[in-house]
């Protein structure tokens, strides 16, 4: 079995997601300190569409839950968004549940 091995260099990067990659933000004042949890994740096109972020950033009104999509590799990192804009409609309840539950498993304990 032949092993092959992938080095990071500046002309071929590490991408998590080719295309279709998506964050999760939920921020929180725990204890009396603010923290800030984001995830990353690669998502199929139907869960963007369906939640109104294609290619943009959309939060819940009133919580401190938002969200990004976008469909090209490289889009969401620590320091890359797409455009913030979009409609959220009532599928963006999605990511309320996904985020509920990672209140419930991680912060809660």
């Amino acid at each position: 079995m032949e092993k092959s091995t992938y080095r990071l260099t500046f002309s071929k990067p590490y991408v998590a997601c080719s295309g279709q990659c998506a964050k999760l933000t939920y921020a929180t004042n725990l204890t009396g300190v603010p923290h800030t949890l984001d995830l990353y994740t690669c998502d199929p096109a139907a869960v963007c569409s369906g939640l109104g972020l294609v290619n943009s950033c959309q939060s819940i009104d009133g919580t401190s839950v938002s969200g990004c999509c976008c469909s090209y590799d490289g889009c969401v990192t620590p320091s890359v968004n797409p455009t913030v804009g979009g409609a959220a409609g009532t599928a963006f309840t999605y990511l309320s549940v996904v985020i509920a539950a990672v209140y419930t498993l991680f912060i809660r304990q």
